[in-house]
C-alpha cells in the first residue's frame, strides 16, 4: 500500500462488517447508535464485544452484583435488536477492574480474526480526562489487538483454530474528543436513543435530562461538521498503521 493509502480515510459508510468493541453495556449505544444502526439498515454486519458485566454501575445498595448483570445482559439484548445488531461476545471482565494485558488483547485480537471487520469501533483511550479505567483500558487493547492482528506470530495459537492473521483497514474512536469523521445519523436517531432507553438500569430515573443530553450533543457535533441542522455522530477514524510512529496521529 502506498503512503497516500495509509493516510488517505477509510469512508465508515463502505464498511460492510463492523466490530464493537465496547467496556460495558451501553457505550455502544452511547457513542454510535445511530451509525450502528444506518450501517445495519445499508446491509452491514455488525457485531459487539463487550468486555465488562456492567456489575457495579449504579447507585442501589440492594442490588447484588450478579442481580445486576443479569439486568444489563437483558438490557443490552434488547437494544442490539433495536439497532439490528448481530451478536454480542461477553467477555465477562468485572466492571471497574479491567486490566491492560496480553490476555485482554488476544482475546479481542482473536474475535477479529474470527469476524474478519472492515472497521473496529472502539473507546478512544486518548480521551483527555477520561477517568475510568474499563474505557481507557478497553480503548487501548482494542487498538492494540487491531494494529497487531496482521502479524501471524502474535497469537500464533489461533491458527490452530483456523483463525489466520487478518489486517484490520480501519479503526474507529467513538466517545471522542478529536473527531476527524461525522456521521449524519438524524434517520435514525430516535432508534438510538431508544437503544440507550432500553438500559433501564442506567438511564432509567431520568430519562428527560439524558434524552435532551445526547441531543444537544449530537446537533453540537453538527455544527462541528459544518452543518446548519441534523443531528450527527462523531468519530476519529484511522487506519492501523496510522497508530504506531505517528506524531501526526492527532491532526489527521
Amino acid at each position: 500500500m502506498s503512503s497516500d493509502k495509509l493516510s488517505e480515510k477509510y469512508e465508515l459508510s463502505q464498511a460492510k462488517t463492523l466490530l464493537v468493541v465496547q467496556p460495558h453495556p451501553d457505550d455502544a449505544e452511547i457513542g454510535a447508535g445511530g451509525t450502528i444502526a444506518k450501517l445495519s439498515d445499508a446491509g452491514s454486519s455488525v457485531f459487539y464485544v463487550t468486555v465488562t458485566d456492567g456489575s457495579m454501575g449504579t447507585l442501589d445498595k440492594t442490588l447484588s452484583p450478579e442481580e445486576l448483570a443479569r439486568k444489563r445482559m437483558k438490557e443490552q439484548e434488547d437494544a442490539m435488536r433495536l439497532l439490528g445488531v448481530r451478536e454480542n461476545r461477553w467477555l465477562g471482565w468485572k466492571d471497574s477492574e479491567v486490566t491492560p494485558s496480553q490476555h485482554l488483547r488476544n482475546q479481542i485480537m482473536r474475535i477479529i480474526r474470527e469476524v474478519r471487520p472492515d472497521v473496529v469501533i472502539t473507546v478512544d483511550p486518548w480521551l483527555p480526562y477520561e477517568a475510568h479505567p474499563d474505557h481507557r483500558h478497553v480503548g487501548m487493547m482494542a487498538s492494540e489487538a487491531a494494529l497487531l492482528a496482521k502479524f501471524p506470530l502474535i497469537g500464533s495459537e489461533h491458527a490452530k483454530e483456523g483463525l489466520n492473521a487478518f489486517s484490520v483497514p480501519a479503526v474507529a474512536y467513538m466517545i471522542t474528543a478529536n473527531p476527524n469523521t461525522f456521521v449524519d445519523v438524524t434517520n435514525t436517531f430516535e432508534r438510538k436513543l431508544k437503544a440507550v432507553q432500553a438500559h433501564v438500569s442506567q438511564f432509567g430515573d431520568d430519562w428527560t435530562t439524558y434524552r435532551s443530553l445526547l441531543t444537544s450533543h449530537a446537533e453540537k457535533n453538527a455544527r462541528k461538521a459544518g452543518r446548519t441542522g441534523g443531528l450527527f455522530e462523531a468519530f476519529k477514524v484511522l487506519r492501523p498503521a496510522q497508530l504506531h510512529v505517528n506524531d501526526d496521529a492527532e491532526n489527521e
